[in-house]
């Protein structure tokens, strides 16, 4: 009898322990691409976007640099938190990257204050 209840008791855990550590793989997995730490801003006419996609919105215009050829420019990886940030952008012909930094400002939404191209 002692033996019995001994391997139902270990079954019992190593259920547990499964079960366990299958949810924990499927809260990352969910988890996977969602930045909780985005900062948002609100524009003037009252929508709300994060820092990440305003830098992509005016990429062009905070570029100091022309795109060549007739590309447009795009970004390809973004990172942005705590006031500062780094973008990669190319425009077909030519890759850039950037430091820039950033206030959000409850009135007049997010403003760039510095971009700083890495060469």
């Amino acid at each position: 009898m002692t033996i019995r209840y001994t391997i139902l008791h270990m079954r019992t855990w190593g259920i547990s322990l499964v079960l366990l550590i299958a949810l924990i793989a499927i809260a990352n997995i969910y988890s996977i691409g969602k930045d909780v730490s985005k900062e948002i801003g609100t524009f003037p006419d009252g929508r709300m976007v994060s820092v990440e996609t305003y830098v992509q919105q005016n990429i062009s215009e905070l570029s100091p640099l022309k795109e060549v050829l007739g590309g447009k420019y795009y970004v390809t990886e973004i990172y942005a938190s705590g006031g500062s940030g780094i973008v990669h952008y190319e425009d077909g012909h030519v890759a850039h990257a950037a430091d820039f930094t950033y206030t959000i400002h409850s009135d007049v939404g997010i403003t760039i204050d510095s971009f700083v191209l890495r060469f």
